[in-house]
């Protein structure tokens, strides 16, 4: 599971909330937590904002990609963020409010055996695992993606990957419609139509339109592509 994008709760989502994305919306029960799974491109923060004005206890967005090494975690209370992490690029790029409990598991005696077999300079890691602090700019410790997410929930891996793998409490409907979506199949559309009107013509006509027709049709199937890492679907 290379990616993930989704916001956590406690309790259960408000009935009358509405997610501004497209497509299903699964919720699921993670441990104490509710698990809203959004699509892989949404941007879950303003989401995580408005929900943790709604319900009380803290609200977690997280969105994690392992190829990249990409760790964002937002904590949220009463429409406030009170805690940002973000890991891209080899470093924490922006580490922001009050920590958690939680993030000691990040200077664990393991994390410190992990560093130290894969860096050259034992005493920069030692340093920077006796700090005990995450600050922008540095690259140590370096976050498992899915771990500390894990961490965050406190809940085990097992017990995460067993609700990912059962049914949704619930189903919801996001409420848009991506731009994507649109540019795929407006250009696919576009497409048929002047591929039809060269089947249809002949001479200099027919190969005008096959012309403009076959660059159409790739770049919705382009389009199509991009709707598919963003939304999961292709067309509809």
């Amino acid at each position: 599971m290379g990616s993930w994008n989704a916001i956590y709760l406690h309790g259960e989502v408000p009935t009358d909330f509405e997610f501004p994305v497209e497509g299903a919306v699964p919720v699921r029960k993670v441990g104490d937590w509710s698990e809203v799974r959004l699509p892989l491109m949404s941007a879950g923060e303003p989401l995580a904002r408005a929900l943790s004005n709604r319900v009380s206890g803290e609200v977690l967005w997280a969105q994690l990609q392992t190829t990249a090494s990409v760790l964002n975690l937002v904590h949220c209370t009463n429409g406030e963020v009170e805690r940002r992490l973000e890991f891209t690029d080899g470093c924490w790029g922006r580490v922001e409010g009050t920590p958690r409990p939680w993030e000691s598991s990040l200077f664990s005696a393991a994390e410190l055996e992990r560093a130290l077999e894969i860096h050259d300079d034992d005493d920069a890691v030692k340093a920077a695992f006796a700090s005990r602090t995450l600050a922008s700019g540095q690259a140590l410790p370096w976050p498992s993606e899915f771990g500390s997410l894990h961490a965050a929930l406190n809940v085990s891996a097992e017990a995460w990957g067993a609700a990912v793998e059962a049914a949704p409490v619930i189903v919801l409907k996001g409420t848009r419609v991506a731009p994507i979506t649109h540019w795929a199949r407006g250009l696919v559309a576009a497409s048929f139509v002047l591929m039809l009107g060269a089947v249809l013509s002949h001479g200099d006509w027919r190969a005008g339109l096959a012309s403009l027709g076959l660059p159409l049709l790739l770049l919705g199937f382009g389009a199509a592509t991009l709707r598919r890492a963003a939304v999961g679907r292709w067309f509809f």
